[in-house]
């Protein structure tokens, strides 16, 4: 088969390689058919974990074309996630993938292979910060307002929707153009990141009651305009996709939290332990992944019955592409922040 590999610092090269072998973990396995890309498979072509070698790629759509699994059969459409980027072996740019059975989606059949390759890594992010990670987070008894900082980004538009069915109330900032998507997503409140003012509207909005915090963006100064957004009285966690800085002063009452979506799949995450200050063990990985799966368990997860009856939409598309061979160009478009709110896509097989 053919895969899309790391060569050097930003660029790649697509080349023949193995097709997957099952391994009892990974139970299905997938002809994909498209592919959307994400932040880190961009950079990984210039940092961690990406090398020369590894395959890239973690957003898959596709036909099951060997199943060791009971709950998918051959022949079936479904999407997700691997966690890819950081081996050879493992990658969703290519024409076939190797996937956990309990953590993929069935593709409704009135869904495009396009639409569906958009709920992988940002749906599961969103997942795991908002369920997996803070239990009580969206608990209307527990949780009076939550925070979206970045509501437009991809992994923003799914805890938006998500946060919405859960009933609590969000304020969310975004860019002032894309006000009025996040508005129609559910969020009550809807303020500029930009504004110089923002953190004291989000506080007068929300009569400083802010106790969870979801930062979509991870840069340093919006997890501190995270932290300030949250109630000064109150107990808070934010959480954020991507580590915080080991110098970043936080309040009393927040504390900060970070999580890497791959640990839902109970894989070695030796070439991550960087980013985290104590290793995960394999037990709470393998936890993680219990609690993983009752939400992407194929058609039987609660995911499944969300996207099938319109209440979890997918992200726009904002760019389709066709073949392995151009999706780097879109990757350095990513890296220059010129993909915004939504996802560009590649169809690898019509």
């Amino acid at each position: 088969m053919k895969g899309l590999f790391i060569s050097g610092e930003r660029s790649v090269e697509v080349k023949s390689t193995d097709k997957p072998i099952l391994d009892g973990r990974n139970d299905i396995l997938v002809e994909v058919y498209a592919v959307a890309q994400n932040p880190p498979d961009s950079f990984s072509l210039h940092s961690n974990p990406g090398k020369p070698g590894n395959r890239l790629g973690s957003d898959y759509a596709g036909v099951v074309v060997e199943s060791k699994s009971t709950l998918v059969k051959l022949g079936d459409r479904v999407c997700g996630m691997v966690s890819g980027n950081h081996s050879a072996r493992q990658g969703s740019f290519a024409q076939y993938v190797a996937a956990q059975a309990e953590l993929c989606i069935k593709i409704p059949d009135e869904m495009s292979f396009e639409k569906a390759s958009t709920l992988g890594m940002s749906l599961y992010t969103a997942v795991q910060a908002l369920f997996l990670k803070s239990p009580l987070a969206l608990d209307p008894n527990h949780t009076q307002t939550i925070l979206i900082w970045g509501a437009s980004t991809s992994v923003g538009m799914y805890a938006l929707q998500l946060a919405h069915l859960g009933g609590v109330r969000i304020v969310a900032t975004t860019s002032a153009k894309n006000a009025d998507l996040v508005s129609s997503l559910g969020a009550n409140f809807v303020f500029d990141y930009a504004d110089k003012d923002v953190v004291k509207k989000v506080k007068e909005a929300t009569e400083d009651s802010v106790t969870f915090a979801f930062d979509c963006v991870g840069m340093a100064d919006t997890i501190k305009l995270s932290v300030e957004c949250t109630s000064d009285s109150q107990p808070s966690t934010v959480h954020t996709v991507l580590p915080p800085p080991k110098d970043l002063k936080t309040k009393d009452t927040a504390q900060v939290v970070f999580s890497l979506v791959h640990s839902i799949f109970a894989e070695n995450l030796e070439w991550a332990a960087y980013l985290f200050p104590r290793p995960i063990t394999i037990e709470e990985m393998e936890q993680e992944r219990k609690e993983a799966a009752t939400f992407f368990k194929y058609d039987q997860g609660s995911i499944y019955e969300l996207v099938l009856d319109g209440m979890i939409k997918p992200t726009p598309i904002v760019h389709t592409s066709k073949g392995l061979e151009n999706i780097l160009p879109w990757l350095l478009k990513m890296e220059k922040g010129e993909v915004r709110a939504g996802k560009v896509v590649h169809l690898l097989k019509e």
